[in-house]
């Protein structure tokens, strides 16, 4: 997570917020891709002292559309999310100050960041890009069906994250 979405006290700028969005302050998007570049570039250097000279490196990853404007963009599943998280405190069952606590540790960059991180950390050089839109489990017609899946698929990248912050209990099997 970004240090700098923690004032100086170490209180949240991003309250009620577990990502970037249209409701953060144009600092916390900042704050966000300004840890994933210096992540990626870190990341870059280690894997170029692994890949054989003139090699390749295929990389596959989660982002967003590069038409979205990455202060007010937000995946799908990150709105089930916070909408869920929300809920937990209306009802009492959360405190707003753990949810308030609580930011997703990921930036979805585009591919243009991408290429242009590749390009100035100079280790690498952008052979080919592709951007996929992927459909989860677009052959399931049931919509029940199908929510069940898209449910697994949100549990399965947040569960440990949301167990570990906001308590066990809060997680049903």
């Amino acid at each position: 997570v970004p240090p700098g979405l923690y004032d100086e006290q170490g209180m949240s700028i991003n309250k009620g917020n577990i990502y970037i969005s249209e409701t953060s302050p144009k600092l916390v998007a900042i704050a966000y891709w300004e840890q994933f570049e210096q992540d990626f570039n870190q990341f870059l250097k280690c894997r170029s002292k692994e890949v054989v000279r003139n090699g390749y490196m295929l990389l596959t990853l989660r982002g967003r559309p590069s038409v979205a404007n990455s202060s007010t963009w937000m995946p799908f599943e990150f709105k089930f999310l916070i909408e869920t998280l929300i809920r937990l405190v209306s009802e009492g069952l959360i405190k707003e100050e753990k949810l308030d606590s609580f930011d997703f540790p990921c930036y979805l960059a585009n591919s243009e960041q991408l290429e242009s991180i590749v390009k100035n950390e100079g280790s690498f050089a952008v052979e080919n890009s592709r951007t996929l839109v992927v459909d989860v489990a677009p052959e399931i017609e049931d919509k029940w069906e199908r929510a069940q899946i898209i449910a697994n698929f949100i549990r399965a990248f947040s569960e440990s994250l949301v167990s570990r912050h906001f308590g066990e209990d809060i997680v049903t099997p």
